[in-house]
Parts: C-alpha cells; structure tokens; sequence
C-alpha cells in the first residue's frame, strides 16, 4: 500500500490507491477510487483526457489543505503534498449501513422505531399533550410506522430500535401507542400522518441523536415552529440516511401517496430536495423531524414520504402534524 500510493499520479499506472487498513483512521476519509471522470479537482488541477486520478470520498468537507495533511497521516501518500498530484474529492457523509438503527437508551430523535407488529420508521422528537394530556410524554411519528397506516391500536407496544431492525417486544419497548391519526384512503385529502407514543420517560430523551463513526452525538431543537417557505434550507436525521441537508422547493404541494395496494391523497405538503448530490430521505426515514438549518432548528416539518427517482421527499407541515395529534413540541 505504501509503495502504491507514494507512486507518480502521471501516467495512469502508477496512480495511486487506498487499502481496506487505511479506512481505520478517524473516518473523515471514508473510501476512495480511481476514475477519469471530472468530480471536482483540488488546486483546479484536473487530470488530462482519459487520465485517471484519485477520487477520495469524504464523511465531511476538509477543505484542501487538511484533505492533503488527512491523505498523508492517515494514508501515508507521500505524493498527496506534490500540487501537481491530481486528486479529486467529494463529500457523501459517513458511509454506516446501521448507525440509526441500533437500540439507544435514552432514544433520541432520529432513531429507528415501529409499531410491535412490523414496519420501520423514525422517531421525530418529543411532545406534550395539551388540555387533559399535557401531563402526558409521548414520542411524535408518522401513522404508517407507529400504527401500520390506520391498523395499531391505541396501548398496543412501540419498540425501539424497529421490529425491522431486530427490536424485541418487551425488552425493547420505548411506550405505547397513544393517539393515530387516521389516513383516509376514500378520497377525502389528508394533511398529516401522524401518531403519538406515551413513552417511559427514561427511555427517550429530547434531543436529536445521531450516531457517527460509531460515536453519538446530540443536539438540541427548539420548540418553536417555523412555517416552511421557498428555498429554506433544512435538515433531517432519520434512520435510513441519518444527518441530511436539504432546501425546501414547494410548500403547497398535492400528492398521491401509495400504501401497499391503498392510495391517499396529501394536501398542502412540502417538497424537499436533497443537497450535495445527497437524497434527502430514504424508506426508513418516515418520521423524521424537518428544521431550519441554522443554530435555532426550529422545527418545520415531519417527513413521510418519498419519490422512488430523485432526491425529493415529502413532508407534513409541521404544525398541521401537532394540531392533528394536539401536542406541542418538548424540549426538556
């Protein structure tokens, strides 16, 4: 591997290459490849047609300099301080098939949860009930994840991590299913799918967690909801894709939404793309808690939904979803 990657990036040969024992570093260098494709050059160097280069493959943007000093602590390439070493970067986030998916206590947002019966999706945060509930905890998420789209019943067991990914009634068990909001599959529009746990208290907790090169890492939200607008740029973490960045592109949007064989139509609903080449939600991440990407994060949506071809997903306005379940956010 050394002598690989101490090689002359001129030439084609000689490019050099990572092996599987350089990927045991701090994880900001998560993969690498040899392409002739543009991906985006550092020192505006690209490589001549049909030459290839070294594509490293990011879990967060370095900047050249300490992508250079990361390639030669980490890596050991020696050529990684010549200017005229031809190297490319792009940022794809940590690269973690399960990291939302194990079982935390106490469980975050962002975390995979599901009704006892089956199904998979993400816990979106904490509320309070209002009027007689508001001494009531529960744990906000989408209808279709804590209830199998219109099937749970009320006191029926909700575990955390999802049956789906190997969560266990009762040793994993996070509350109970409190209150479903009913999706119409007769025609009628629907604005939220939703539900509530009444959760153990010390089983959950109100920040965002997100798990990380095997490290957890929380942050706080606000309880304050902000209306979503045109070309706000948000954030998610959800179970499937974790911590993801994306901009709002419609706010009132109408969509056909499938359910196995069953067909409901949503209204006044967000539309978010994904940024950075990244889609913004994947199957899994139904639940997940949209805010402002800024250090407030007030909360703005609950994502349920998802386009099979490109980077857009759907989401209920967040405060059609708390008026649905009579709650607000709690913050702890």
């Amino acid at each position: 591997m050394r002598q690989a990657s101490q090689a002359s990036m001129r030439g084609g040969a000689g490019v050099a290459v990572l092996a599987p024992e350089d990927l045991q570093g701090d994880g900001l260098i998560v993969g690498a490849a040899t392409t002739t494709d543009l991906r985006g050059a550092l020192s505006g160097l690209t490589p001549l047609p049909g030459e290839n280069s070294l594509l490293v493959l990011l879990s967060e943007d370095l900047g050249e300099e300490h992508l250079r000093r990361a390639l030669f602590d980490q890596v050991g390439v020696v050529a990684a301080n010549d200017d005229t070493f031809v190297i490319q970067s792009q940022v794809v986030g940590a690269i973690d098939a399960y990291a939302q998916r194990l079982q935390q206590r106490p469980a975050g947002g962002g975390l995979s949860i599901s009704h006892l019966s089956a199904g998979v999706g993400t816990m979106a945060c904490l509320v309070r009930g209002t009027g007689a509930r508001s001494n009531r905890l529960m744990a906000l998420g989408t209808n279709h994840a804590l209830a199998g789209a219109n099937f749970g019943r009320t006191g029926e067991a909700v575990v955390q991590p999802a049956m789906l990914d190997g969560g266990r009634d009762p040793g994993d068990r996070v509350g109970v299913l409190e209150r479903v909001v009913t999706i119409d599959f007769g025609g009628n529009l629907n604005f939220a799918d939703a539900a509530t746990v009444w959760v153990y208290p010390e089983r959950v907790r109100a920040e965002q967690a997100l798990l990380r090169r095997g490290k957890q890492r929380t942050y706080d939200v606000s309880e304050r909801v902000e209306e979503a607008r045109v070309g706000m740029s948000v954030g998610k973490v959800g179970r499937s894709t974790g911590l993801t960045h994306g901009r709002v592109v419609a706010t009132d949007a109408v969509v056909r939404v499938t359910y196995g064989s069953r067909v409901a139509v949503f209204a006044d609903q967000l539309l978010v793309e994904g940024l950075g080449g990244r889609p913004m939600a994947a199957p899994g991440d139904s639940g997940s808690l949209l805010t402002t990407w800024d250090t407030h994060r007030a909360g703005v949506g609950m994502v349920f939904a998802g386009c099979d071809a490109g980077r857009l997903c759907v989401a209920n306005k967040l405060q059609r979803v708390l008026d649905a379940v009579e709650a607000t956010v709690y913050v702890g």
